[in-house]
């Protein structure tokens, strides 16, 4: 069995410029999601994509693999899932399964890749999510009216129950993407494919579009590196 693992890391962020770069727990946030894939020892190989030369230059020095994407497959506009298919089939080597980790997921653990490969494989699923824990109250998220009002909005089998009444809900927390290459490849709705859960405590998810976003990072980081109470 052979896997890589892809790191995309493009330049453009208006909410937090060069976030992929920017020092977490006084390394590059780069750095921690390298540093788990490498110490999981799941892939034969580590792959950041990238448009911009300063996150090449500090991915290279932190010994990571780089990949420069082309001009069409820069800037905001272009998604994860468009620039797949250009950086597997530019590897020089066709691979059983692909993982995509996001730097702004630098939470994940070298156990937590590990475990979710080995369940991918042992189901034979065509791809594994991580999720955790909903925040919203028990589990209900929606839009609201236009003039605010919430009559109805609540679901009527979730009134007047407690938390300890309702099943546990999930959402994706980003952390990890994991699935056999061609579904990657052939840019397929993994949605529609034998696609699995692997479930992460909540602790381990952060969303990172800001500054305060990026300092609640840092700090769960160090109380996991020094024992920081929380």
């Amino acid at each position: 069995m052979s896997s890589v693992c892809i790191i995309p890391a493009r330049g453009g962020s208006k909410g937090l410029p060069q976030k992929n770069i920017r020092l977490c727990a006084g390394k590059p946030l780069l750095y921690w999601v390298g540093e788990a894939a490498r110490q999981s020892k799941v892939f034969d190989r580590i792959v950041v994509s990238t448009d911009c030369k300063k996150i090449a230059k500090v991915a290279k020095s932190l010994s990571l693999e780089v990949q420069m994407r082309p001009q069409h497959l820069s800037g905001d506009e272009v998604g994860v899932t468009e620039i797949l298919p250009y950086v597997i089939r530019h590897l020089g080597q066709v691979y059983d399964y692909t993982a995509i980790l996001e730097p702004t997921g630098p939470l994940v653990e070298a156990e937590d890749l590990y475990d979710a490969m080995d369940k991918l494989v042992r189901r034979n699923a065509d791809m594994i999510i991580s999720v955790c824990p909903t925040a919203a109250p028990l589990g209900w998220t929606g839009p609201i009216n236009v003039d605010d009002t919430l009559r109805g909005w609540f679901p009527s089998y979730l009134r007047n129950q407690n938390r300890q009444q309702v099943k546990t809900r999930y959402q994706l927390d980003g952390n990890i993407y994991i699935a056999k290459t061609w579904v990657f490849d052939t840019q397929r709705d993994y949605w529609d494919t034998n696609i699995i859960a692997y479930k992460m405590p909540a602790s381990k998810y952060v969303d990172i579009d800001d500054a305060d976003d990026l300092a609640m990072a840092e700090l769960k980081l160090e109380r996991r590196l020094y024992g920081r109470p929380s």
